[in-house]
């Protein structure tokens, strides 16, 4: 949980990072691709946020969280 203490304390790169090496551990695991989603969204990365969202999605396609956060990445 190191990239949410990043994120509250306002550094968004560092928690970005910081969950793309979660992402390294368990590539497949949906909560660290919401979170990098989600990071890049608050961000302005809006195409890296749907990139993140796009491959939850492939892993749970019937998970409508992952399908409304897609949704409003913009």
């Amino acid at each position: 949980r190191l990239s949410l203490c990043y994120e509250r304390s306002g550094d968004l790169v560092k928690a970005i990072d910081s969950s793309l090496e979660a992402l390294k551990i368990k590539p497949r695991r949906v909560f660290h691709l919401i979170r990098l989603g989600d990071l890049y969204q608050k961000n302005k990365q809006f195409d890296n946020a749907k990139r993140y969202y796009n491959i939850a999605l492939e892993i749970e396609p019937d998970n409508q969280l992952i399908r409304e956060r897609l949704k409003n990445a913009q």
